[in-house]
């Protein structure tokens, strides 16, 4: 029986998330950003909903800050590690958190102090008097 160190079993995973993430791409047909910013929207959403929290909870978007750097950590791996990092790779590490964050970020700061832009009180439909919907206590 052969183990493996744990180095060995990380680099193997590495190399397969970067080819996983190149097949998934080319399969649907998007940039590596817009990627970036459905997936992000995504898993926010999807932490929020499965964990019964608002998204104007730091919880899920404390868990897409933390994906997206492990992402970009493997993807300074796979240059070669932070000595390899030449210019262009650090401006492409930075924009990636950048178009990851952006829209999480803009709905936990507009769900938290702004949650009237994103959620209106019921709307009454035409014809409806507010005493019979419940809205409003009888006077």
């Amino acid at each position: 029986m052969r183990f493996y160190s744990g180095n060995i079993v990380l680099k193997r995973w590495r190399m397969e998330w970067v080819h996983l993430k190149s097949d998934l791409l080319a399969a649907t047909g998007l940039t590596n950003e817009l990627a970036h910013v459905y997936l992000a929207v995504a898993i926010q959403l999807f932490i929020a909903w499965s964990t019964r929290l608002s998204v104007a909870s730091a919880k899920p978007l404390a868990v897409v800050l933390a994906l997206e750097l492990v992402n970009e950590w493997f993807d300074v791996r796979h240059v070669g590690g932070f000595d390899a990092m030449q210019g262009h790779h650090w401006e492409g590490a930075i924009w990636d958190v950048v178009h990851t964050m952006a829209i999480p970020v803009l709905l936990f700061v507009l769900s938290r102090w702004a949650p009237d832009l994103l959620v209106r009180e019921k709307a009454q439909l035409p014809g409806e008097n507010a005493q019979e919907s419940g809205d409003e206590p009888p006077d």
